[in-house]
């Protein structure tokens, strides 16, 4: 009669463990989807009257890069000098990999550019122009994140290729206006650089430079941190990444999965305002390519993005990578960080009704 007692009991833990499971599951579909879907990306007002204005400036004087960067292939967790020490490059005036493969994507290879690193807090980065003859981007080196130095290195080479479009007025590094009688003449120059980056295809190292975080604080309030290189606002870069995918012609879901969470939310931002607005008469160009460094060995590898990009594979070593949408990164989270954990507790329970010691997960 104890031993009925007992098993009954157990069997009922187990009713009640399996229905758990489904609630929390389900309960953790709604609190994702809440909690991770942008639903103010319909309500964020996006001024793209100023950027429109330039994006259409560069259209007409610059020469476009139709090849989008996706990944550059170097570590979150290395500095830049530590890309130079790898190449054995000892000179300061050598190009590091991570700057020599920006001005190959961005068609900058006729301007000898060379890196060095300054202890200032701000400006972060400059660039100086040597006699025409040759630039030096100097990177301070309080900025410690890889992708902020990614995205600081697009601003500084945008000075380069903006300057390139006139080369008769001087190429000044955080002048806001530009100089009278110049191409940029009436523009706000800083921005005009900015707008350059998404131009040339490096729209999303820009968006990874963002920093649009919340954390949860010991008293169990919570702390928001932001933090944003160059002069548009967030949304404005979100809408000019939407905007050059949508002038080639790219889904957003192969550009969302290279994207880090604040990169990924103003894109969204950006992609949902223009799909509302008739700003943009979108105009696909064929064919949409993007271009990816493996991480492993180096390759330089070009990928089509015109249908729907489900992974990346090196043509020279081994390493790939399957591009995960929006729907397998969550069903992931939640299997692996709820429904897992759970299939292992019932398990440890089951073996305890059969009286078998359980295993140490």
């Amino acid at each position: 009669m104890k031993r009925k007692t007992i098993r009954r009991f157990f069997r009922r833990l187990a009713s009640f463990i399996k229905k758990t499971v489904v609630f929390l599951f389900y309960a953790s579909v709604i609190f994702l989807a809440f909690h991770w879907f942008p639903w103010n990306r319909f309500a964020t007002p996006v001024d793209t009257a100023e950027v429109d204005k330039y994006y259409a400036l560069l259209k007409e004087h610059q020469r476009p890069v139709d090849v989008l960067t996706l990944s550059l292939g170097i570590n979150d967790d290395e500095d830049l000098r530590a890309e130079v020490e790898k190449a054995g490059m000892q000179s300061k005036d050598e190009l590091p990999i991570a700057l020599n493969r920006l001005i190959k994507a961005m068609e900058l290879e006729a301007t000898p550019i060379s890196l060095e690193y300054g202890d200032q807090e701000k400006p972060p980065a400059f660039v100086t122009n040597f006699n025409q003859e040759r630039m030096v981007i100097t990177v301070s080196r309080l900025v410690k994140l890889r992708r902020e130095q990614m995205s600081l290195l697009v601003h500084e080479l945008g000075h380069i290729a903006v300057w390139g479009m006139d080369r008769s007025a001087p190429m000044i590094c955080g002048q806001e206006t530009a100089s009278a009688g110049s191409l940029l003449s009436g523009c706000h120059q800083e921005r005009v650089v900015d707008c350059s980056g998404f131009f040339q295809g490096q729209g999303i190292l820009t968006l990874n430079g963002l920093t649009d975080e919340t954390f949860s604080t010991a008293d169990g309030g919570t702390r928001t941190e932001k933090k944003v290189f160059g002069y548009l606002k967030p949304e404005q870069y979100g809408y000019l990444l939407a905007r050059y995918c949508a002038d080639h012609g790219i889904p957003a879901r192969n550009i969302e999965f290279f994207l880090e969470p604040a990169g990924r939310k103003y894109f969204n931002i950006g992609n949902e305002y223009l799909k509302r607005s008739a700003v943009v008469s979108v105009k696909p160009a064929a064919p949409a390519t993007g271009v990816y460094w493996c991480p492993k060995c180096g390759q330089h590898s070009t990928v089509d993005l015109s249908g729907e990009l489900a992974e990346i594979r090196c043509p020279k070593c081994s390493f790939h990578i399957k591009i995960q949408n929006a729907w397998e990164r969550t069903t992931r989270f939640i299997y692996v960080r709820l429904v897992m954990p759970m299939i292992k507790l019932f398990h440890l329970i089951k073996l305890r009704m059969i009286g078998i010691k359980s295993p140490t997960f």
